[in-house]
């Protein structure tokens, strides 16, 4: 079964969908297209929270390019899911959109270009490998709290973007992608960080974990 929410002729949104339909050949999710009552349509949303705890969902999942943003709670919980590819023109990651997908290997995840915001524990508890290091896009702005919360991370690579984030909260101790223990270097391009962090007395504990390099420069 699937439930879906007309947008125009041609346009629709997934609301709800079942674990037998993802087999079905009326549905072509990789590439965004879905046929229903005969009628070919493009999937252009995903419904907050439509395929939480969904197990039918194993091995890859692609996220179509027709979408532009992955809704909270839309994949959380999928316990069987260990890969996906997020294509390029998604531009947001909400909250929790991947929370508690306990077998997803992040280290198979390539962040599109136009990934633009990563929301609060949007990866919340993806644990499957430890020791990765996680590279974000350019054009990412804006990092939610506890982004990778419980992530088994060993390194981050800001490097990249040469525009400060904006991050939920205060940037030296909860920093979004940072809050997280596991974490031993964080590689941040020079201006990416509000130089007045710099003068905070909460940089003389955080001043190891960080390496603020030139433009340019990479891990």
């Amino acid at each position: 079964d699937i439930t879906i929410q007309y947008k125009n002729p041609n346009e629709c949104s997934i609301v709800k969908i079942s674990s037998d339909f993802l087999s079905s050949k009326n549905l072509d999710f990789a590439n965004g297209n879905i046929s229903y009552k005969g009628i070919k349509l493009t999937i252009t949303n995903i419904k907050e929270g439509c395929f939480k705890n969904c197990l039918g969902l194993t091995n890859t999942l692609t996220i179509p390019s027709t979408i532009s943003h992955i809704n909270p709670y839309t994949f959380a919980g999928c316990l069987k899911l260990n890969k996906v590819v997020i294509n390029e023109g998604i531009d947001s990651i909400d909250d929790y959109a991947f929370a508690d997908c306990e077998s997803l290997d992040l280290e198979t995840i390539i962040l599109p270009n136009s990934l633009e915001n990563i929301g609060k524990c949007a990866f919340k508890d993806c644990h499957k490998k430890s020791n990765i290091t996680i590279g974000l896009p350019k054009k990412v702005k804006h990092i939610g709290n506890n982004a990778s919360e419980n992530v088994n991370m060993k390194a981050i690579d800001l490097t990249t973007i040469d525009h400060v984030i904006d991050i939920d909260s205060n940037p030296l101790s909860d920093l979004g992608f940072m809050a997280n223990n596991n974490v031993r270097l964080i590689s941040i391009n020079s201006d990416a960080i509000h130089q007045q962090y710099l003068q905070d007395d909460n940089w003389k504990t955080c001043e190891e974990l960080f390496r603020v390099v030139p433009k340019g420069e990479r891990i």
